[in-house]
């Protein structure tokens, strides 16, 4: 019977490990999107890289914004399967 207890207390720790791994993330997600909309240029996690005739736009920093955009996808699968494995 101990044993049970133990495994149950086990499995809820997990999922408390878990729920707060999910919370850092969305935490870290909303972070990189404020900081998307909020840069030079305003590209958000969407916005065009290039200008109309298909060169680098100028006014923002197409680097920074790709490795932000490139954290924030990694952060949303991971969280898509935190949030699935809590279910």
């Amino acid at each position: 019977f101990s044993l049970a207890i133990d495994m149950a207390q086990e499995e809820l720790a997990g999922l408390f490990a878990l729920q707060d791994k999910a919370r850092v993330m969305e935490a870290e997600i909303m972070s990189i999107v404020e900081t998307l909309e909020n840069m030079p240029g305003k590209p958000g996690i969407k916005g065009k890289l290039v200008d109309p005739e298909g060169f680098p736009r100028a006014d923002i920093d197409i680097h920074t914004v790709r490795i932000h955009r490139n954290r924030l996808a990694y952060l949303q699968t991971d969280h898509q399967t935190a949030m699935k494995q809590i279910e």
